[in-house]
Formats: structure tokens, sequence, C-alpha cells
């Protein structure tokens, strides 16, 4: 079984990291597009709540953005870090490996949320059919509910280190959740979104 030596696995979990927010910054909606537009997508709809019971979050932190009008809570012990649209949650800076470091990465965190306004209420596969990075182009989702939010959950999207995106559609927001390292949390910072 072919082995990534683990200095390079760092390299491309930052490069990847890197992609994504550079995609991110890219990415702007073409003009607005009727909101009832057909895409022949499959998707596979799985309408049964997942649970996060055995998470105890009675001590979790909330995070609120005003800009944006929502909130999410995460693990006491994680670390918010906030650039452009974009929330990292991750460790903290005594946690993060040298390594990273000294090959001149910046570690923003083993969850990504990236924020993108979707005022003309477009559908997720819509929306993203306008933007130079369309995750749904090359990839199929499961439609799932965590809570009470609608998920498009993506396994092992492709890129420098496979991830698993989530896109939550939120108000007159989508929320495009990265989870760079498999992490136990995921789904109850997905639940808590409001």
């Amino acid at each position: 079984m072919f082995k990534i030596p683990r200095k390079q696995l760092i390299l491309a979990t930052f490069a990847l990291i890197s992609a994504f927010g550079l995609a991110g910054c890219l990415a702007k909606p073409k003009g607005s597009q009727n909101t009832n537009q057909s895409l022949n997508q499959n998707i596979n709809i799985n309408t049964t709540p997942t649970t996060t019971e055995a998470i105890d979050t009675s001590d979790w932190q909330t995070y609120r953005n005003e800009e944006y009008g929502f909130e999410f809570r995460y693990p006491s012990g994680k670390v918010i870090r906030i650039q452009n649209n974009e929330i990292g949650i991750g460790r903290n800076d005594n946690e993060i490996k040298s390594e990273a470091q000294s090959l001149g990465y910046k570690y923003f965190g083993d969850v990504i949320l990236k924020i993108f306004k979707n005022d003309n209420k477009l559908s997720v596969p819509s929306y993203y059919q306008n933007l130079e990075f369309n995750i749904f182009k090359d990839s199929t989702p499961s439609k799932i509910l965590i809570g009470k939010n609608e998920v498009y959950q993506f396994f092992n999207v492709p890129g420098f280190v496979k991830a698993n995106v989530y896109i939550v559609p939120l108000k007159n927001l989508i929320i495009e959740i990265t989870e760079i390292d498999n992490v136990d949390y995921i789904k109850a910072v997905i639940k808590s979104l409001e």
C-alpha cells in the first residue's frame, strides 16, 4: 500500500486549504438567474435525521456573526479564526505542529466554514452552477437532515487531499463547511447552525 510521508501530507493539507480559500475568493455568482431553474442532478435524498446525541455540547461556546446573521456552537478548547468570509474551527496555537509552520504554511482550522450570500434565493445546485468552482459538477451529494438543517453531504472530495464537504442553506446564506480532518464534532456544529 502506498504511504504518503507525513511532511508531504501536511503540505498537501495546507495546499488544499489554500486552494479552497482561493477558489472561494475568486468565486462570484454570475448575474441573477431564475430561482426555479431546474437542474438535472442525481441527489440521493435521505430525510432521516442524523443524530449527534453521543457528543456532550453542554460546555460548548457560541460563535455569532452579526454581519451575516447566524450563529453556531463549537467545542470548548477550540479556536475560531476569521478571514474575510471564512471561519476556521481548530486547535489552538500550542497544539499546531511546528513542522507545518516551518514549511511556511499558516494553520487555519480542521473545519472551515465559507459563507456565501444567496440574496436571489437560488437552490444550492443552481447557486453553485454560477461559481467557478462547482462542486456539483464532478460529485454527487447525499441530501440529509442534521437537526433541522437540510445538508448536501459530499464525501472524499478530490483535491490535494480528500476532504468531506457539507453545504447548508440557511436563511439568505449558503454555508459550505469543509472538514479537513475527520472530526467527531462536525455534525453537532452543523446541527447548532441557526
